[in-house]
């Protein structure tokens, strides 16, 4: 009897240290990355790996993490959702010795893609940092889910604020056909209908509402129909890439001078460049990074997103762009939340995560509001102004 208690305690005590192993695992702390390297969504994907690349050296030149070597392991989803999927499903191994486990992932470059890791990781457990911009990525919450990038319901609501702030009562939209456009179109339909009082809550009234192909050809009929209709105030335009900049030039050749209103999604110096001249004036809800030299010496944001900019210039002889700062401040915010708990087990992780309170990221502050999803402050999501071919605080 006496024998078999002390076999049963130390089968016990060797489950323990196993188990305390798995948790414990010395040595490496491994991060997996699913991003979009080639497809529509590579100018988003190709700053993010640039920085988490970036900061996994300049993290593991000051001692890794927890004492241990941080290692990156990365895949290219095409923008495919399917794709991404797939390859969410490698980083649910569980064995730390094998390559593709990964302690927490950073990816999604887009929506779509976001959507298609997210329950794959939820079933396995696995903390995920989405760089999606969709709200839908959290809402309803999920208990492993979190996101860094501004949703579009935020972004719509600064936009609609400046709106009525100036008075603009009637206006058009033009969305790109894309996931991007699609949901920024549905949240300014959203937004701008009547309250359960029967009261728009801008005061804004949506008198064009047109989805556009990005090709010449659709961008010019869908132009013509704004032309065709008397009395608007303002046109707002959601799209990201090449497409908004081909619809800002479109808009301008055609003699229409009514104030011109973007989404976060070109809040990019390449947005300037494509296009040139016609994109004076354009206004739009875009982070403090875009404007980072003009930020009061005061602002918390400051100091955290220079350094970030100077990093990422020195390494790769380039800025980097708004989509680079979401991925920087996953990373931060993940490593932030594993030193806390001073432990990789993937429970203590994500509670970890949910207990930040008031992080200074490059595109933000971020919380875990009671009653709410971790997310970025509402304030973090300035109104900008293109003049002169640059960015400015609008007034």
């Amino acid at each position: 009897m006496r024998n078999t208690l002390c076999r049963a305690l130390f089968i016990g005590a060797a489950i323990c240290a196993v188990a305390t192993r798995a948790d414990e695992q010395p040595g490496v702390v491994k991060f997996g990355a699913i991003l979009s390297l080639s497809g529509p969504a590579a100018h988003l994907g190709d700053t993010q790996l640039k920085t988490l690349q970036l900061y996994a050296e300049r993290i593991n030149a000051k001692g890794g993490v927890l004492t241990r070597k941080l290692i990156l392991r990365h895949y290219d989803d095409g923008g495919d959702p399917r794709t991404a999927a797939e390859l969410a499903r490698r980083f649910t191994e569980r064995d730390h010795d094998k390559p593709d486990h990964a302690d927490f992932v950073i990816g999604g470059s887009a929506t779509e893609t976001s959507m298609a890791i997210a329950p794959v990781l939820e079933k396995a457990g696995i903390p995920f940092m989405s760089l999606g911009a969709g709200s839908r990525i959290v809402y309803p919450p999920r208990k492993w889910v979190f996101k860094t990038s501004p949703t579009e319901r935020a972004a719509v609501r600064v936009l609609l604020a400046d709106m009525k702030k100036r008075g603009y009562t009637r206006i058009a939209l033009l969305a790109e056909d894309s996931e991007f456009g699609k949901e920024h179109a549905k949240e300014l339909r959203d937004q701008t209908g009547r309250n359960s009082l029967g009261r728009k809550t801008f005061g804004v009234a949506l008198e064009l509402d047109q989805n556009y192909v990005p090709n010449d050809s659709d961008i010019a009929q869908k132009v013509v129909k704004v032309q065709s209709l008397a009395g608007l105030q303002a046109i707002a335009v959601f799209g990201l890439g090449q497409s908004p900049a081909a619809v800002t030039r479109k808009i301008r050749e055609s003699g229409i001078t009514l104030p011109l209103y973007h989404s976060h999604g070109v809040a990019t110096d390449e947005f300037i460049k494509l296009a040139g001249k016609d994109a004076d004036g354009v206004r739009l809800p875009g982070p403090r990074m875009a404007i980072a030299d003009l930020l009061p010496d005061a602002d918390p944001q400051k100091p955290v997103i220079k350094a970030y900019i100077a990093a990422y210039r020195e390494r790769y002889g380039e800025p980097p762009s708004a989509f680079g700062g979401f991925a920087h401040d996953a990373l931060m915010l993940a490593i932030e939340a594993i030193e806390r708990v001073d432990t990789l087990n993937y429970e203590e992780v994500q509670r970890s995560i949910k207990l930040t309170r008031h992080h200074v990221g490059v595109t933000g502050i971020y919380e875990d509001s009671p009653g709410d999803v971790f997310s970025l402050h509402p304030a973090s999501l300035l109104m900008l102004e293109i003049r002169g071919g640059t960015w400015r605080i609008a007034d």
